[in-house]
């Protein structure tokens, strides 16, 4: 996969956003194992898992999915991604969301998980508990990453299934 053309309906803004957000990594750095150490141990464990030491330290990502997203009723899902950063917590007006991230004893990312406004039961607009499940891994580039994913309402509980509503694949991941 080589830079991917910005999708036609997007702003100006939006397109150049999306060029930018393409642009390889100026400065790169290399992963050194000590870059985790100040992390909590969840996280430090996922970092170390997830980068090989000696991979260039790159800004983001293109990922090419597929998979199958619920608009009433399951339909197919083709998409092209540019994911940029991520974050612990999430700033919204004067609250912030803090991200949980769920790590197997091996490293593995297996959830990410926030507090979300919303109503997925129809009952009233409150928070609720909102996420991804992480299944699988695939390495690119010194990377490794979820290669299959599911997301929705209440994930890791029992209603799950329920709240789900995307499920997608990692065809391919070019770090930029």
């Amino acid at each position: 996969m080589t830079v991917v053309l910005a999708p036609p309906h997007l702003t100006e803004e939006a397109r150049h956003d999306w060029q930018l957000l393409q642009a390889r990594t100026r400065d790169r750095q290399v992963f050194d194992p000590g870059h985790a150490d100040l992390l909590p141990g969840a996280a430090r464990q996922w970092v170390l898992h997830a980068i090989k030491p000696g991979t260039p330290l790159l800004r983001s990502v293109v990922l090419k999915t597929h998979g199958a997203i619920r608009l009433g009723q399951w339909r197919r899902l083709d998409a092209v991604q540019v994911a940029h950063r991520v974050i612990a917590s999430i700033p919204v007006g004067e609250e912030h969301f803090d991200v949980t991230l769920n790590v197997a004893p091996d490293g593995r990312l297996t959830r990410v998980s926030v507090s979300r406004w919303g109503n997925p039961d129809k009952g009233a607009y409150r928070n609720h508990l909102f996420g991804v499940e992480c299944e699988r891994e695939v390495t690119v580039d010194g990377f490794t990453i979820p290669a299959w994913v599911r997301g929705g309402w209440w994930p890791g509980t029992e209603r799950r299934a329920e709240g789900e509503f995307i499920r997608f694949s990692v065809d391919d991941a070019l770090f930029r």
